[in-house]
Parts: structure tokens; sequence; C-alpha cells
């Protein structure tokens, strides 16, 4: 990762030549993933984009500490509607059992 001042144009400039669209891409919807369910460096939960062919395969998890309970989903999309990919994805497996997971984590951090 590369970072400048906001305002620092000319150092933008060159760092955006060290950019990789796609990959920044695969980097936004595994945070967003990560985000959306709460997670931090002691949770367990796994993101993974990658681009296929003219799209984006995401795989993603939740397991509860103790590995009984899990939570997971496997989505695709065009590179064009893939933005919210990682927030669409972490929505499903909230509603599919990640909700109840992701609190007792949460709950047991206190």
């Amino acid at each position: 990762m590369v970072v400048c001042r906001a305002n620092d144009v000319e150092t933008k400039e060159a760092c955006n030549k060290l950019n990789d669209e796609t990959t920044a891409l695969c980097t936004k919807i595994e945070r967003d993933f990560l985000r959306t369910l709460m997670g931090g460096c002691s949770t367990p939960i796994s993101a993974l984009a990658i681009v296929e062919d003219s799209g984006v395969f995401f795989k993603g998890n939740i397991f509860s500490p103790d590995g009984k309970e899990h939570a997971e989903t496997e989505k695709k999309a065009e590179m064009t509607d893939a933005l919210a990919l990682g927030i669409t994805a972490a929505n499903e497996v909230l509603s599919h059992g990640g909700k109840k997971i992701a609190e007792a984590i949460r709950n047991a951090a206190k």
C-alpha cells in the first residue's frame, strides 16, 4: 500500500501509477465484508474476492470461536456491479446465522 497526502497532487499522481484497479476493487470488497460483520483481528472471519473473466467471485464466512457454528456465502458479480458485493455478501451471512455468531463473539469479548 502506498499513501500520500490528499492535497499533494504531484505525489498522488505518482502513486496512482502504482495502483492496480482490480486489486483495489477486491480489497474494497473484502474490507466491506469484514467491516459490515464488525470483524476485528481476532474474529474468525474470512473474505476472498478474485477477478475471474469479466466478473468478481467472492467467498466469505464467519465461524464461532469453537468452530461449531458458521455462516458462509459465495457470490459472483459483473465488474460493473461488484462495488457493493462485500456489503451484500455480509448482509446475506448476517441473515443466515452470522448475526447470532457475531453477537456471541462480541459478548464473549466483554
